[in-house]
């Protein structure tokens, strides 16, 4: 029942320190201090440059944009 950035903020606390957490960090800051959801996601994908990754940011990218539950 959260919403999209709580979700987020709750992985982070929850999972153990990596890589990927680190890089959900910078997402989570992105978006706290102002950027676009879609545009964190993207930079995500552009920094990882990691197929599975840059998949997960299309789709959630894509739902948001038509305004699907995510």
């Amino acid at each position: 029942g959260l919403d999209f950035l709580a979700a987020m903020v709750k992985v982070v606390e929850k999972a153990p320190k990596s890589a990927l957490s680190e890089e959900f960090e910078t997402v989570i800051r992105e978006i706290k201090i102002g950027a676009p959801r879609a545009e964190a996601l993207r930079n995500l994908s552009w920094r990882t440059d990691v197929l599975p990754i840059a998949s997960f940011c299309a789709t959630l990218i894509a739902a948001d944009s038509v305004g699907a539950s995510i």
